[in-house]
């Protein structure tokens, strides 16, 4: 089973999931020098690893679109006006204008790679640098901001 047959079938079976799609270099990635998918089954309490040489950013669009919807990516975003976001987007702008590397993560309150639990985070890999913007509460709006920027930059 691949990782878009896996997250499928928890979602037809009612499953809270989640996924991550890490570059290889990036400080979540278990096996450095590949490209990982990892989905993490909330209900299950599972989490299930996918490794690549070439980069799944295809399968990853498709798995966003299966978590947030068809057509999150068309929708306006309602930001929430976080100030660590709005450093945090201005580097990832800076980055993609400049042609520079960057990833990005959104760690949901029971993330395993979530050290803030209880909050949601938005996390950006930049520029030799790792910044944070935590919330309370839903980070959608911002989320879906980045993640335009994320796969328009691909």
């Amino acid at each position: 089973m691949d990782a878009l047959q896996l997250a499928e079938k928890l979602k037809q079976g009612g499953s809270v999931w989640h996924f991550h799609f890490l570059d290889k270099d990036c400080k979540f990635n278990p096996k450095r020098g590949k490209f990982a998918l990892i989905i993490e089954d909330k209900t299950g309490n599972k989490k299930t690893e996918f490794f690549f040489d070439a980069s799944p950013l295809e399968t990853s669009q498709k798995l966003a679109q299966l978590l947030y919807g068809t057509g999150f990516l068309g929708a306006k975003p309602q930001r929430t006006g976080n100030k660590d976001f709005e450093n945090l987007l201005a580097l990832a702008s800076k980055c993609k204008k400049e042609g520079k590397h960057w990833c990005y993560h959104h760690l949901v309150p029971s993330c395993a790679f979530n050290s803030h639990k209880g909050m949601c985070v938005i996390l950006l890999e930049a520029d030799g640098q790792i910044l944070e913007a935590i919330y309370n509460s839903n980070s959608m709006g911002d989320l879906t901001e980045l993640e335009k920027l994320f796969y328009s930059s691909k």
